[in-house]
Protein backbone atom coordinates (compact mmCIF):
# COMPACT_ATOMS: atom_id res chain seq x y z
CA UNK A 1 0.00 0.00 0.00
CA UNK A 2 1.00 3.82 -0.83
CA UNK A 3 1.34 6.14 1.96
CA UNK A 4 -1.02 8.58 0.41
CA UNK A 5 -3.81 7.10 2.09
CA UNK A 6 -4.55 3.63 0.39
CA UNK A 7 -4.66 4.47 -3.45
CA UNK A 8 -2.03 2.58 -5.64
CA UNK A 9 -0.34 4.60 -8.13
CA UNK A 10 -1.98 2.42 -10.74
CA UNK A 11 -5.87 4.22 -9.24
CA UNK A 12 -3.85 7.84 -9.94
CA UNK A 13 -3.13 6.91 -13.38
CA UNK A 14 -6.36 5.23 -14.16
CA UNK A 15 -8.02 8.41 -12.68
CA UNK A 16 -5.79 10.81 -14.70
CA UNK A 17 -6.43 8.98 -17.72
CA UNK A 18 -10.74 9.45 -17.16
CA UNK A 19 -10.28 13.07 -16.90
CA UNK A 20 -8.13 13.35 -19.87
CA UNK A 21 -10.53 11.24 -22.06
CA UNK A 22 -13.48 13.07 -20.34
CA UNK A 23 -12.05 16.10 -21.30
CA UNK A 24 -11.06 15.64 -24.79
CA UNK A 25 -14.72 13.77 -25.23
CA UNK A 26 -16.28 17.25 -24.01
CA UNK A 27 -14.01 19.11 -26.15
CA UNK A 28 -15.07 16.86 -29.30
CA UNK A 29 -18.33 17.49 -28.52
CA UNK A 30 -18.16 21.52 -27.82
CA UNK A 31 -15.93 21.19 -31.43
CA UNK A 32 -19.04 19.66 -33.07
CA UNK A 33 -21.45 21.52 -32.22
CA UNK A 34 -19.75 24.71 -33.22
CA UNK A 35 -19.39 23.10 -36.54
CA UNK A 36 -22.82 22.60 -37.15
CA UNK A 37 -24.02 25.64 -36.01
CA UNK A 38 -21.56 27.57 -38.66
CA UNK A 39 -22.95 25.07 -40.94
CA UNK A 40 -26.00 25.96 -40.33
CA UNK A 41 -25.71 29.55 -40.62
CA UNK A 42 -23.84 29.23 -43.93
CA UNK A 43 -27.05 26.66 -45.28
CA UNK A 44 -29.39 29.48 -44.27
CA UNK A 45 -27.51 31.73 -45.88
CA UNK A 46 -27.09 30.07 -48.77
CA UNK A 47 -31.07 30.02 -48.56
CA UNK A 48 -30.76 34.18 -48.83
CA UNK A 49 -28.23 33.52 -52.26
CA UNK A 50 -30.21 31.39 -54.46
CA UNK A 51 -33.67 33.66 -53.22
CA UNK A 52 -32.03 36.89 -55.02
CA UNK A 53 -30.32 34.51 -57.15
CA UNK A 54 -33.65 33.51 -58.65
CA UNK A 55 -35.10 36.98 -58.59
CA UNK A 56 -32.39 38.08 -60.94
CA UNK A 57 -33.16 35.08 -63.51
CA UNK A 58 -37.17 36.06 -62.97
CA UNK A 59 -36.75 39.15 -65.96
CA UNK A 60 -34.32 37.83 -67.75
CA UNK A 61 -36.50 34.16 -68.68
CA UNK A 62 -39.19 35.65 -68.97
CA UNK A 63 -40.54 35.57 -72.21
CA UNK A 64 -38.28 32.86 -73.22
CA UNK A 65 -41.18 30.42 -74.27
CA UNK A 66 -42.11 29.37 -77.64
CA UNK A 67 -44.41 31.34 -78.71
CA UNK A 68 -45.27 29.89 -82.17
CA UNK A 69 -48.96 30.78 -83.56
CA UNK A 70 -49.51 33.72 -81.07
CA UNK A 71 -49.68 37.09 -82.59
CA UNK A 72 -47.36 40.37 -81.01
CA UNK A 73 -50.20 41.28 -78.52
CA UNK A 74 -51.39 38.35 -77.13
CA UNK A 75 -47.52 37.34 -76.70
CA UNK A 76 -46.55 40.07 -75.21
CA UNK A 77 -49.82 39.76 -72.80
CA UNK A 78 -48.39 35.98 -72.42
CA UNK A 79 -44.84 37.35 -71.50
CA UNK A 80 -46.26 39.36 -68.90
CA UNK A 81 -48.39 37.03 -67.16
CA UNK A 82 -45.44 34.60 -67.44
CA UNK A 83 -43.14 37.25 -65.81
CA UNK A 84 -45.68 37.75 -62.86
CA UNK A 85 -46.33 34.37 -62.35
CA UNK A 86 -42.41 34.10 -61.58
CA UNK A 87 -41.94 37.00 -59.65
CA UNK A 88 -44.88 35.74 -57.63
CA UNK A 89 -43.26 32.33 -57.12
CA UNK A 90 -40.34 34.21 -56.01
CA UNK A 91 -42.14 35.89 -53.65
CA UNK A 92 -44.23 33.72 -52.19
CA UNK A 93 -40.64 32.04 -50.88
CA UNK A 94 -39.87 35.69 -49.17
CA UNK A 95 -41.42 34.97 -45.80
CA UNK A 96 -39.24 32.42 -45.09
CA UNK A 97 -36.05 34.22 -46.55
CA UNK A 98 -37.49 37.57 -44.15
CA UNK A 99 -37.10 35.01 -40.95
CA UNK A 100 -34.02 34.13 -41.89
CA UNK A 101 -32.43 37.16 -42.34
CA UNK A 102 -33.64 38.38 -39.24
CA UNK A 103 -31.05 35.87 -37.24
CA UNK A 104 -27.79 37.78 -38.83
CA UNK A 105 -26.72 41.11 -39.08
CA UNK A 106 -28.82 44.01 -39.42
CA UNK A 107 -27.35 45.35 -42.78
CA UNK A 108 -28.58 41.99 -44.45
CA UNK A 109 -31.89 42.17 -42.54
CA UNK A 110 -32.40 45.32 -43.77
CA UNK A 111 -31.74 44.76 -47.17
CA UNK A 112 -33.81 41.70 -47.63
CA UNK A 113 -36.97 43.77 -45.87
CA UNK A 114 -35.71 46.73 -48.96
CA UNK A 115 -35.94 43.63 -51.77
CA UNK A 116 -39.27 42.30 -50.08
CA UNK A 117 -40.72 45.89 -50.19
CA UNK A 118 -39.73 46.62 -53.94
CA UNK A 119 -40.71 43.04 -54.76
CA UNK A 120 -44.12 43.64 -53.72
CA UNK A 121 -44.23 47.25 -55.21
CA UNK A 122 -42.71 45.71 -58.35
CA UNK A 123 -45.92 42.92 -58.72
CA UNK A 124 -48.23 45.17 -58.15
CA UNK A 125 -47.42 47.76 -61.06
CA UNK A 126 -46.74 44.47 -63.13
CA UNK A 127 -50.32 43.70 -62.43
CA UNK A 128 -51.73 46.58 -62.73
CA UNK A 129 -50.38 46.89 -66.41
CA UNK A 130 -51.51 43.98 -67.38
CA UNK A 131 -55.36 44.09 -66.39
CA UNK A 132 -55.00 47.97 -67.67
CA UNK A 133 -57.09 48.57 -71.40
CA UNK A 134 -56.16 52.19 -71.77
CA UNK A 135 -52.92 52.19 -73.97
CA UNK A 136 -52.39 55.48 -72.09
CA UNK A 137 -52.30 54.07 -69.11
CA UNK A 138 -50.44 51.20 -69.92
CA UNK A 139 -47.47 53.28 -70.95
CA UNK A 140 -47.38 55.10 -68.09
CA UNK A 141 -47.39 51.98 -65.57
CA UNK A 142 -44.69 50.29 -68.26
CA UNK A 143 -42.82 53.41 -67.40
CA UNK A 144 -43.37 52.91 -63.39
CA UNK A 145 -42.78 49.00 -63.90
CA UNK A 146 -39.28 49.56 -65.79
CA UNK A 147 -38.03 52.02 -62.98
CA UNK A 148 -39.35 49.84 -60.33
CA UNK A 149 -37.58 46.83 -61.97
CA UNK A 150 -34.56 48.57 -62.45
CA UNK A 151 -34.47 49.57 -58.96
CA UNK A 152 -35.47 46.11 -57.33
CA UNK A 153 -32.50 44.31 -59.21
CA UNK A 154 -30.00 47.52 -58.03
CA UNK A 155 -31.69 45.97 -54.35
CA UNK A 156 -31.43 42.19 -54.99
CA UNK A 157 -27.40 43.32 -56.40
CA UNK A 158 -26.72 44.85 -52.61
CA UNK A 159 -28.39 41.87 -51.21
CA UNK A 160 -25.90 39.67 -52.78
CA UNK A 161 -23.11 41.88 -51.76
CA UNK A 162 -24.04 42.28 -48.73
CA UNK A 163 -24.47 37.90 -48.14
CA UNK A 164 -21.66 37.64 -49.84
CA UNK A 165 -19.62 39.69 -47.34
CA UNK A 166 -21.18 37.52 -44.48
CA UNK A 167 -20.69 34.51 -46.15
CA UNK A 168 -16.75 35.33 -47.09
CA UNK A 169 -16.09 37.23 -43.79
CA UNK A 170 -14.59 33.83 -41.91
CA UNK A 171 -12.69 32.71 -44.88
CA UNK A 172 -9.12 34.09 -45.30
Amino acid sequence: MWYNGGMEPTGWITLVAVIVALGLGLSSLFQTQRLQKRERRERLLNEIIEWAIELNKCAWESGRTISAGLSSKEFKLYAAFYELIRFKAADAKSEYIRSIASTFREDLHSNVEQVKKQLDNFIDLKFENIKSRNDEEKLKLAEKTKKSEKELYELVEVLQKTAAKIKTAGIG
